[in-house]
């Protein structure tokens, strides 16, 4: 389906105004998926990520979401995720390690928990899930 594609290219624009048409007026809500989430926290658009999870419960994600907004580099949208409780998740270890994320990135998350700095021997120690008050 081709709406079902304007979805996550919309939310990686950061474009609200988009994702809500497509959602509330074109009923796209069966679309929304963690791909979607991860999409929009490349964006760096808080406003986007809140709506998506708080209001449209949309499937939230780690390792995907942490590393496309790891990219950005901006503590607030690594922080916004986190508020969110987005899990760390398996893989985030690797994941970041491949990315390239750069080291305050890296530093920030392990300083809130995350299992980045160990590289791959990170992976044996499982999922990391953090609790969030929403």
């Amino acid at each position: 389906m081709v709406l079902s594609a304007a979805l996550p290219a919309a939310a990686s624009r950061g474009d609200l105004a988009l994702v809500r048409f497509l959602v509330e007026e074109l009923q796209l809500q069966q679309e929304l998926s963690a791909e979607v989430f991860s999409a929009a926290a490349g964006s760096g658009c808080q406003a986007l990520l809140e709506w998506l999870a708080r209001e449209q419960g949309c499937p939230v994600c780690g390792p995907d979401a942490w590393v496309r907004a790891g990219r950005l580099g901006d503590r607030e949208v690594l922080g916004c995720l986190l508020r969110l409780g987005v899990p760390w998740g398996a893989g985030l270890a690797r994941a970041a390690e491949e990315a390239g994320l750069p080291g305050p990135v890296t530093d920030w998350m392990e300083a809130e928990g995350a299992q980045v700095g160990q590289g791959r021997e990170a992976e044996d120690g499982g999922v990391v899930v953090r609790e969030a008050h929403i």
